[in-house]
């Protein structure tokens, strides 16, 4: 259950960081925004997984991020200013 509730936390203040930092990433990525986004990820996955590098947490980790896109796409659909 941890791991679900960090892979959770750290979802949506990925979400937040790109989302503010730079709307250009979505229209034309330069390799250092690349580099940016690729260096996000490899911090998430420290504060997601910590010490358990084990198979099935990070099985859940992508499972619980698979999830939450998958709400936050329907919601948007739904309700579009949540995509603004």
């Amino acid at each position: 259950m941890d791991t679900v509730i960090r892979a959770t936390i750290v979802y949506f203040v990925l979400l937040f960081v790109i989302r503010t930092t730079s709307r250009r990433v979505l229209r034309s990525a330069t390799p250092m925004d690349l580099v940016l986004i690729f260096v996000f990820g490899g911090v998430g996955v420290q504060a997601i997984l910590g010490e358990d590098r084990s198979i099935s947490a990070m099985l859940i980790s992508l499972e619980t991020f698979s999830l939450l896109h998958t709400v936050i796409a329907a919601a948007k659909r739904r309700w579009p200013y949540i995509g603004l």
